[in-house]
């Protein structure tokens, strides 16, 4: 199965700071995902789905910069602002600034680079993930430890970047007398997989076999060498809906 489309759409965040001292940038960073909240791709409709850990990134100024590695006409990137952070999931939602023509300066301003509405994007799951299903987990791991994937990747699987597929291994629905279940009618709120994440991919999607969006990078299991990692589950029906409310 092709991620082409998948890559396209993700992508990575990190401090909105710019200086022409390398030292005085930021290191830090993490990735996200270009999704349709109503599936059709319009403008209006895009937003970026990313871990709410990543999303501090903003600081108190509110501005991530976002940028997709390889495209060659992203220029710097856009400039985006958290609009919503899930209160109980590592979960949040980031939109566009240039959608409100404000650039990172706070004033009015037309995008210098690739707009929203040109960037590549994914649809958001439509039925809920299930154990064994095949997921892949996409971004952008940082420094030695993308290298030690990669490497540990292709040892262990005989992969690339563009072959990280995996299954899942176990999903999470809790209930309300705070156990444990395995009913369909209970949402799940997390994914545990075998699609090893690299640190930097905090934030990244996790697609199904039909290119749709059923997770987000949360955080990994070390005691297992990345092997197993975890995921905030996401689907259409409920990123809408919370959505609505933000």
């Amino acid at each position: 199965m092709d991620l082409g489309r998948a890559w396209d759409a993700t992508v990575t965040l990190a401090p909105d700071i710019k200086s022409n001292i390398p030292f005085l940038g930021s290191s830090r960073r993490g990735s996200g995902v270009v999704v349709s909240l109503d599936g059709t791709g319009s403008s209006q409709s895009r937003i970026i789905l990313t871990a709410a850990h990543v999303a501090c990134l903003a600081g108190s100024r509110n501005a991530i910069r976002v940028r997709r590695p390889g495209a060659t006409d992203d220029g710097d990137g856009a400039v985006a602002k958290v609009v919503g952070v899930h209160p109980r999931l590592d979960l949040a939602v980031l939109a566009f600034a240039a959608e409100s023509g404000q650039a990172e300066d706070g004033s009015n301003s037309s995008a210098t680079s690739i707009r929203s509405d040109e960037r590549a994007w994914l649809p958001m799951a439509t039925s809920p993930v299930r154990d064994g299903d095949v997921v892949a987990a996409l971004g952008y791991p940082m420094g030695w430890s993308g290298a030690i994937k990669n490497i540990a990747s292709i040892a262990r699987r005989g992969q690339t970047r563009a072959g990280t597929w995996g299954e899942v291994l176990a999903t999470y629905a809790p209930t309300t007398d705070g156990s444990d279940s395995d009913s369909d009618s209970v949402a799940v709120t997390h994914v545990l997989h075998t699609s090893t994440v690299a640190s930097g991919e905090s934030g990244g999607p996790l697609v199904n076999g039909k290119m749709e969006i059923c997770g987000v990078h949360s955080f990994g299991d070390a005691f297992q060498g990345g092997e197993r990692d975890v995921a905030v589950a996401v689907s259409n029906a409920a990123i809408v809906r919370w959505c609505s409310g933000l």
